[in-house]
C-alpha cells in the first residue's frame, strides 16, 4: 500500500483576516475520506490556540476549518497544524503542517505569453491533457519560494511578484525544456533546458530584491536592496 500524501492547500494566512484551512489527503494519488479527524492549532512556540476541534470532512475528503481572526492577529513563522484522523483503511494517523501569518502573499506575476515571448513555439508542443502551461509556472514559483526561504529570507516580505518575474520565467522554461527533452545528446530540448537552467542560476544569484525588513507592508526607501545571491540567516 503506497504511502499517504497530506496537502495544506494554502499556507499562508493574511494577519487579522480568518484563514480558510484545507486540507486533502492522497494515497497513491488519489483522494482519500479520512474519519474521526480532529485539528489542534499551536503558535511557534508551541502554546496550543485551538485544541481537537473535530471535523468533517466533505464528500470528497476534504478537510476546512475557519481559523479566527483572534488568532490572526499576530505575525507568525512556522505555527503548526496538527491533524489527527483515522484513513481509509481504518488505521490511526497523525500529521503536522506548517503554516505563517503574514502581511501580504507574494503572488505570481507570470503567465503562458510571458513563456512564449522566449520561446514562441511552446504554444504548439504543449501536452493534450493541459491547456496552458500554469502548472509548470506554479511549480517554478514554488520552487523559488523554497530557494528565497532557503536564502534566509522570507517570500512573501518581498511583497510584489514582478521583483522574481524574470526568474519565474527562466526556471518555468527550464522545467518545461526538460520534461520535451528525451536524448542528452542531440535533443534540441535538452539544449534548450541546458540554456534555461543555466539563466535562472545566474540571474537568481545577482537578482536585487526590495525587502520589507521591518514588516511594514511596505518597502521604505531607507530598507536593505541585496542581491539573493548572499545568505541571510534570521536570528
Amino acid at each position: 500500500m503506497s504511502d499517504l500524501t497530506v496537502k495544506l492547500t494554502e499556507n499562508q494566512a493574511l494577519k487579522s483576516l480568518a484563514y480558510d484551512i484545507e486540507i486533502k489527503i492522497y494515497r497513491g494519488g488519489v483522494q482519500i475520506v479520512p474519519t474521526s479527524v480532529t485539528l489542534t492549532v499551536k503558535n511557534p512556540g508551541g502554546t496550543v490556540q485551538v485544541e481537537d476541534v473535530a471535523l468533517t470532512p466533505s464528500v470528497a475528503g476534504t478537510i476546512t476549518y475557519e481559523l479566527a481572526t483572534t488568532y490572526t492577529a499576530i505575525l507568525w513563522e512556522n505555527a503548526l497544524l496538527e491533524l489527527s484522523y483515522v484513513d481509509e483503511n481504518s488505521d490511526a494517523q497523525k500529521e503536522t503542517l506548517f503554516f505563517d501569518v503574514v502581511l501580504s502573499i507574494l503572488k505570481c506575476a507570470v503567465i503562458d505569453s510571458d513563456l512564449t515571448d522566449y520561446e514562441p513555439d511552446l504554444a504548439s508542443h504543449i501536452w493534450s491533457s493541459q491547456t496552458t502551461y500554469d502548472k509548470q509556472i506554479q511549480k517554478a514559483f514554488d520552487q523559488i519560494k523554497r530557494d528565497i526561504k532557503n536564502k534566509g529570507r522570507r517570500p512573501e516580505m518581498l511583497i510584489d511578484g514582478s521583483q522574481v518575474k524574470e526568474v519565474v520565467i527562466y526556471k518555468a522554461l527550464s522545467i518545461i525544456c526538460f520534461s520535451f527533452a528525451k536524448d542528452v545528446d542531440e535533443d534540441i530540448w535538452w539544449h534548450k533546458y541546458l540554456k534555461w537552467e543555466d539563466m535562472f542560476v545566474t540571474e537568481f544569484e545577482k537578482l536585487v530584491i526590495k525587502y520589507d525588513t521591518s514588516e511594514s507592508g511596505t518597502v521604505e526607501d531607507d530598507e536593505k536592496q541585496d542581491t539573493l545571491g548572499n545568505i541571510f540567516f534570521r536570528r
